[in-house]
């Protein structure tokens, strides 16, 4: 999701200020008016710009179905309406690479995801980017890929909880903390021959194990390796869109 939300001062703070009421403004703006007291009245006022946009980026065979509010979004671009057969339309043309990218079109922001996600099934996952006390990332080998350790969530469990189960039972990484969520991903894969959406939950973990890491190879990881930055970019090389996503900075 891609949100943007920034403040921009119109007068220097002087002393002490009581906030009073929030005066909303013209389509997608908000002004917050601070009225400051010292030996004399000061009027602050901040300006507050709130980008009305919102979109999603799910990756199809490494290629972006961009979920947009926004026509002007897809000048360069694609697009198809929200409804079952424009969406199965849109993945074949990625997959077949008739298409560099696609955009899925709905004007309301914030029930777009929800109706994407009424049209084709979701699967709900967490993982992992593991920082050890040398500041090596945990990385696992599957599918001729590097790749972040990560799973499906399971009934009644808490995203958190999946997150930290599945780094276990895919690396053997033990005494793992969650320090912050990080961001969440999407991608199209294919389950049981029909396209799905995978909802990926990514946090940022630490941990101080440094015993032997335990590939889980039931699940086709046949590798796992702690990785320092010029590994890592390495290994990104050879990885996904979403997890070099993480890699990246704001």
């Amino acid at each position: 999701m891609i949100g943007n939300e920034s403040k921009i001062l119109l007068s220097q703070y002087i002393g002490d200020f009581h906030p009073e009421a929030q005066v909303k403004g013209f389509s997608g703006f908000n002004f917050i008016a601070l009225i400051c007291s010292r030996s004399s009245a000061v009027f602050l006022a901040v300006f507050l710009f709130k980008t009305m946009s919102q979109m999603y980026k799910v990756f199809v065979n490494e290629l972006p179905l961009i979920l947009t509010n926004k026509l002007s979004e897809t000048a360069n671009g694609e697009y198809f309406l929200l409804n079952q057969e424009s969406i199965n339309e849109a993945i074949k043309a990625l997959k077949k690479k008739k298409l560099s990218e696609a955009y899925i079109y709905h004007p309301n922001s914030e029930e777009i995801l929800k109706k994407f996600t009424q049209e084709i099934p979701l699967v709900v996952a967490a993982g992992g980017v593991v920082t050890n006390p040398k500041g090596k990332v945990l990385f696992i080998y599957r599918n001729d890929k590097w790749d972040l350790p990560k799973g499906k969530l399971d009934k009644g469990e808490s995203i958190e909880d999946c997150a930290v189960r599945e780094v276990m039972e895919e690396t053997g990484v033990q005494g793992l903390k969650i320090e912050n969520f990080l961001r969440t991903t999407y991608h199209i894969f294919k389950n049981s021959g029909t396209p799905t959406l995978k909802q990926v939950h990514w946090y940022a973990m630490k941990t101080d194990y440094s015993g032997k890491l335990k590939p889980e190879k039931k699940e086709g990881i046949v590798k796992v390796k702690w990785k320092g930055p010029k590994k890592i970019q390495k290994a990104l090389q050879n990885s996904y869109v979403n997890i070099k996503i993480l890699f990246e900075g704001d």
